[in-house]
């Protein structure tokens, strides 16, 4: 076997090899095989498609998987990508070069057989298989097989069958002449069968420059071009891989729409703003709504305090403030409701809060109209006036006292001292209605007062409680900021004396005047009330634990402040005492 390279040999030779393939000049073609792809083209071409199946496997890896470490492959990746595409590539290009190489020959390529022998004409290297006594034909009818002693076989078909004979004659003549020609040293003999030999003629006519073999600059570097494309492209396909899967797990994610879901596509590198500002946001507020109150949505908002989606946080939160708000009403009482807006002070339901609290307030004035028997109507309008203030302000109402003085202390002690029966300073009437004393008789008044109410209004509605007292005797009343029920009383003695044998005393009777004005904030009428007793001592008393002088005083004192503070009572109670418990 003899090999050629095609683009080596001269322009004569090379054009009457070409000239004999296109059946232009001798010697023809005895048989030809086509030939297909060659084994390097189909090996590359294997390679290719290899590639670019794990190429899709490794893109195909944790794409739009919520639960894979690779959803979003690592910029690391790319040296991957860039290695895989570089094989697609060079495999690509080797076939391309390879076929493109075959389709620039000059003639077409295959296996021929001539008269001098065999020539594998599949590139430009020519392989040359001669002719000879050791090359035993075998003839079919459909195919003429030729073995060399390299080794080679060849098997050509015929176009028609049942001529072996012909075909076997035709063969052992061409050997025949093949070593005539060879003998003779004769070109011409051996240009009639061997396409490959030059014998000497020239067409003056005819070219002399060789065809020379013309590969483009892309085939020859094709190994860097190959490296340049997976470099170049691999972070494009790193980018689009991880965008596809982006997108894909974004759809998982939005088709679950679960908190879990949602988290899984930000640790995974997913990076739609929507997701982390709107969407699991969003999953967070159902979960918080699906726990039924509003301290988990309170929750919600302070893990979320510029959240985008504030429109629906709100209604959220308000649908779950009503429920709950419902829930308070239950109770019927300020407090619950008060407390209520302390724990939620956003003001999302303050129009469902007021009209709450003014169905308490009103529902406490009913109760009041129904309850208290009351037949003065200027006292149930006052009463009406103060729940309205109540309502908006707070329950708290004020009692002060204050204490008015006259000379009759002055005079009772002075005539008590030069009466036979004065027993020393134990006698003397005016220490027995200093200030010690009469604190202690108006918290009882007071405690009275206040015990009254607190059986109709309960003390998140009105809630009367002892203020401070009024310490000038004759100025105007003060001024004042919540509900208050100033009262003015005036102990006044008298001149007459009354005596006690056993024990030995001597007392003076208490005149008590006492005038309430009940004051609202809101520049309406105060409430006035006016009451006058006279208490003469009783000298019938038993001595208790004190004096019989301070238990006589006492028991005077105290009958004409409770008799005050009943008689006050019934304006606004048909029984103006308060219950035995209280």
């Amino acid at each position: 076997m003899q090999e050629v390279d095609f683009y080596e040999l001269s322009r004569a030779v090379q054009d009457r090899f070409t000239g004999s393939l296109r059946g232009e000049g001798r010697p023809l073609p005895l048989l030809a095989i086509r030939v297909g792809p060659s084994r390097e083209v189909l090996e590359w071409a294997g390679i290719a498609v290899g590639a670019a199946l794990v190429l899709v496997g490794f893109f195909q890896l944790g794409l739009g998987d919520l639960k894979s470490s690779l959803a979003n492959h690592p910029t690391t990746f790319i040296a991957v990508y860039a290695g895989i595409l570089a094989t697609i590539s060079i495999a690509a290009l080797q076939v391309a070069a390879r076929t493109r190489a075959r389709w620039a020959l000059p003639y077409r390529a295959g296996i021929y057989l001539f008269p001098s022998g065999v020539i594998d004409a599949r590139s430009h290297r020519l392989r040359v298989f001669a002719l000879s006594r050791l090359v035993k034909p075998v003839v079919t009818d459909n195919a003429l097989a030729l073995t060399f002693p390299e080794g080679a076989t060849f098997s050509f078909p015929l176009a028609v069958s049942g001529h072996s004979e012909q075909v076997r004659a035709t063969i052992e003549q061409a050997e025949a002449e093949l070593e005539k020609a060879h003998a003779a040293a004769d070109k011409k003999s051996l240009g009639v069968l061997d396409p490959l030999v030059d014998i000497g003629v020239v067409n003056p006519f005819a070219p002399t420059a060789r065809l020379l073999k013309n590969t483009p600059i892309w085939a020859r570097q094709l190994w860097v071009l190959g490296a340049l494309v997976g470099l170049i492209v691999a972070p494009g396909i790193w980018f689009l891989r991880n965008r596809a899967s982006d997108k894909a797990m974004l759809i998982q994610a939005n088709r679950e729409a679960t908190v879990e879901s949602f988290r899984s596509y930000l640790a995974r590198g997913g990076h739609q703003s929507d997701v982390q500002e709107v969407l699991l946001p969003r999953a967070e507020l159902a979960e918080a709504v699906k726990e039924g109150n509003v301290d988990a949505i309170e929750k919600f908002i302070a893990n979320h305090p510029n959240s985008r989606i504030q429109g629906e946080v709100s209604a959220a939160l308000r649908q779950a403030m009503l429920v709950e708000l419902e829930a308070t009403k239950r109770a019927g009482t300020v407090a619950a409701l008060t407390d209520f807006a302390q724990r939620h002070p956003n003001k999302l339901v303050d129009n469902e809060l007021r009209q709450a609290i003014h169905a308490v307030y009103q529902a406490a004035l009913a109760k009041y109209r129904k309850e208290s028997g009351s037949k003065d109507p200027a006292a149930v309008a006052f009463i009406e006036r103060l729940l309205a203030f109540a309502e908006k302000h707070g329950p708290k109402v004020e009692m002060r006292f204050r204490r008015r003085t006259t000379r009759s202390m002055e005079i009772a002690d002075a005539q008590v001292k030069r009466n036979p029966y004065f027993m020393g300073n134990i006698s003397i009437p005016s220490q027995y209605f200093d200030d010690a004393h009469t604190r202690r008789r108006e918290a009882v008044v007071g405690k009275t007062i206040s015990s009254r109410f607190a059986q109709t209004f309960p003390p998140d509605t009105l809630s009367f409680e002892l203020g401070p007292p009024i310490t000038d005797p004759e100025g105007p009343l003060p001024p004042n900021t919540v509900p208050t029920l100033f009262v003015e009383h005036t102990p006044d003695v008298s001149a007459a004396a009354y005596l006690s044998n056993n024990p030995r005393g001597i007392f003076v009777g208490l005149g008590l005047q006492c005038e309430a004005t009940f004051r609202i904030p809101d520049e309406g009428k105060p409430f006035r009330f006016k009451h006058t007793a006279w208490r003469p001592p009783d000298m019938t008393l038993s001595k208790g634990e004190e004096s019989f002088e301070a238990t006589v005083y006492e028991s005077m004192a105290g009958d004409g402040y409770s008799q005050f503070a009943q008689k006050y009572l019934l304006n606004f109670f048909a029984k103006g005492e308060p219950k035995a418990s209280d």
